[in-house]
């Protein structure tokens, strides 16, 4: 008899596991009992589990009905640590337990771990039924939605359980000084100092603790950059369950409510503020202070502010298209496939799942079906999406590839259209009145209609293929160094800014680069403390309320990071401050990494109207910069023959939608429509 009997189509047929007790102490290998029910059912309680599958190569055999399984080590350690506590009786000393480590009794539901019916999608899912797969997973929203709690685990490599649970009692108390994540949100910073002043273990500087100074807040960084967070089914998950209350994150014997993190994520966020740099409280090491008010001691903050945004938007039944690109820039998918399956239950796309279909056309289905049904104010969105498209990218064409034959089609899940540099066009405020004001069309043969102008042509390129490996030799080589040499450089450094969109990291430079070109094509720029490039930087970092606002880089935020970080190209000094010290090395592998990323990956042009931009490497000598409709980021597209193709998209120094709008209202640039294969 088969393992799985085919489930009722024309029903909410489900499969749910029981997990049996342990025979013994010894009793190690896990077995179940699963079997079919319908849902919803008014009297069925059951939990829904999200988790990281892991590498399906390291599995290790359950009991289900009778039968082996393989599953993966970390499904197994998950199932494990459910049977646990499961057997924990009773209830009462359980809540002791949690009490006794900090947890609010009041805020833990009593039946979060009693021997419910459990869901997981790797046991209950026939995986090896593609017509299975194709009808269950739409139904996976149904199911995260109806359970009573949804379990995260999120242990797994590559951080030791012990790593990561150290900052559970931290993240909980935070909680509790505030009471929810909302208060957080909107309250101050006061609930959460006033808990570390109570609780002076987590205000001191502590050896050996890697970049953060104190064991606590590295343990936190640790839970935030696990791999839990950057699976594209989590987001579904989490933000489906029924409240961030009953989505109970459990690593190891420890367990939180997502509440909970998300109220510690509004805290650390609001620790890295200006104001905050100089107001060191008095309990507090002045080394670790600095650190976590510069450099944000959680590098996946923005994915909890992002999954928190994802939430409201869903609520509210609004942001399609930006919930995509919010899961896409941010998420991994074992088939890449699921960055737009596992987003229907959110996004409530009306297309079919079919995993039999090859990446590019399920991304094309799903776009057709978002520009479909997007309103005007979905401009930037639109505009993201295209970040990640374009033949630019490539160094060859290949007509067997779905994303260069419909070359405006994003590739959600390559890595080379993360956007790591996006710059819209100045003045976002203003609206451009078009002619045909019409929504994108999408044609049957996958080519893309859309409204716009030709704005200017490119007439020169300057590729930067070869980066030395040692970035110190091209330093070094400062006084021989080009222009174009140092446009690259700053770049390089500044890309991976979190950097609010009005602002634009490169526009200041850009600005001042090309003054000085216009006045001599010949003129050589330095990079050393005295020369022209690093008094730039550091006039911006003196007058960070001028034209271009109040830069937010990560890592480098204020004069001093500047000039420690031309510190770090001479040597590595050992500061009196252990804080500075930290930050020191930390700028120095944060620029290396920057550039790392970057290496080959960018176009430095000259428009013909003597503009300077940067796109993507397969840029060429007679592009044309274009706007489009619904874009808030202009694009480069090359003609061919009847149709257009998409290059990529660009920054061009000053060009501001303002401008384009001027332009077009007085027939300087004739509007017209692009057919774009």
């Amino acid at each position: 008899m088969s393992l799985y009997e085919p489930l009722i189509e024309a029903t909410d047929e489900v499969r749910l596991l029981k997990i049996l007790p342990a025979q013994d102490c010894n009793d190690d290998r896990v077995s179940c009992l699963m079997y079919k029910t319908l849902l919803p059912s008014i009297s069925l309680k059951y939990a829904a589990l999200s988790y990281v599958w892991g590498d399906p190569s390291v599995t290790e055999e359950i009991m289900v009905n009778g039968t082996l399984m393989a599953v993966t080590t970390n499904l197994a350690n998950a199932l494990r640590e459910l049977r646990r506590r499961a057997s924990l009786q009773p209830v009462e000393t359980r809540l002791a337990a949690e009490l006794a480590r900090g947890q609010n009794p009041e805020a833990m539901s009593e039946d979060i771990f009693e021997d419910l019916p459990l869901w997981v999608d790797a046991i209950c899912i026939n995986q090896n039924d593609m017509s299975e797969r194709n009808k269950q997973a739409p139904r996976m929203s149904h199911i995260y939605t109806n359970a009573a709690n949804v379990i995260g685990w999120i242990s797994g490599p590559p951080f030791s359980d012990q790593d990561i649970t150290l900052c559970f009692p931290f993240v909980r108390g935070i909680s509790r000084a505030y009471g929810s994540a909302a208060e957080c949100e909107s309250g101050t910073l006061q609930p959460g100092l006033s808990y570390l002043m109570e609780n002076r273990q987590f205000c001191t500087y502590e050896e050996g603790s890697a970049l953060f100074g104190n064991h606590y807040w590295q343990s936190l960084a640790d839970l935030l950059k696990a791999k839990y967070w950057r699976r594209v089914w989590i987001v579904q998950e989490v933000v489906l369950a029924r409240s961030s209350t009953s989505l109970i994150l459990v690593c190891g014997q420890e367990t939180m409510r997502m509440e909970d993190l998300i109220t510690a994520a509004f805290f650390v966020k609001k620790l890295h503020h200006p104001a905050s740099y100089h107001a060191c409280p008095g309990y507090m090491d002045r080394g670790l202070w600095v650190l976590l008010t510069t450099n944000r001691p959680v590098m996946m903050v923005p994915m909890m502010m992002r999954i928190n945004m994802i939430r409201k938007g869903y609520k509210r039944q609004q942001g399609h298209l930006a919930m995509e690109l919010s899961v896409a820039m941010a998420s991994k998918a074992t088939d890449p496939r699921d960055i737009v399956y596992g987003m229907l239950g959110i996004t409530q796309a009306k297309i079919c799942v079919d995993y039999n279909k090859p990446v590019w056309e399920v991304y094309l289905d799903w776009m057709r079906w978002a520009l479909s049904t997007q309103e005007r104010d979905s401009a930037r969105y639109f505009g993201l999406a295209l970040a990640m498209a374009g033949i630019g990218i490539y160094k060859t064409e290949r007509q067997d590839d779905g994303f260069q034959t419909y070359s405006w089609l994003p590739n959600f899940s390559a890595p080379e259209f993360k956007p790591g540099h996006i710059y819209p066009m100045e003045d976002l405020h203003s609206r451009i009145s078009w002619k045909k004001a019409r929504s994108p069309l999408v044609h049957p043969d996958g080519s893309l209609d859309i409204h716009g102008v030709v704005y200017d042509d490119i007439v020169h390129t300057v590729r930067f293929d070869q980066v030395p490996e040692n970035v110190a030799e091209v330093l070094a080589e400062a006084e021989n160094s080009p222009l174009e040499t140092i446009c690259l450089y700053t770049g390089l450094m500044m890309s991976q800014g979190d950097v609010k969109p009005k602002h634009p990291p490169l526009v200041s430079l850009f600005d001042i680069f090309t003054i000085w070109y216009r006045r001599d094509t010949e003129q050589k720029l330095a990079v050393q403390p005295n020369s022209v490039a690093a008094q730039a930087f550091l006039y911006l970092f003196d007058h960070p309320h001028d034209r271009y606002g109040l830069r937010n880089f990560y890592g480098i935020t204020t004069r001093a990071d500047y000039q420690l970080w031309l510190d770090a190209r001479r040597s590595m000094p050992e500061f009196q401050d252990r804080g500075v010290t930290e930050k020191f090395h930390y700028l120095k592998s944060t620029v290396s990494g920057c550039i790392d990323l970057n290496k080959g990956n960018r176009c430095l042009f000259r428009t013909e109207k003597g503009l300077f931009g940067s796109g993507p490497p397969g840029v060429q000598d007679g592009d044309k910069i274009c706007i489009l409709d619904f874009s808030d980021i202009a694009v480069i597209l090359r003609p061919d023959r009847a149709f257009w193709r998409f290059v990529g998209t660009c920054f061009v120094s000053g060009l501001s939608k303002r401008e384009v709008k001027e332009d077009i209202e007085s027939g300087n640039l004739q509007c017209q429509d692009f057919l774009i294969k």
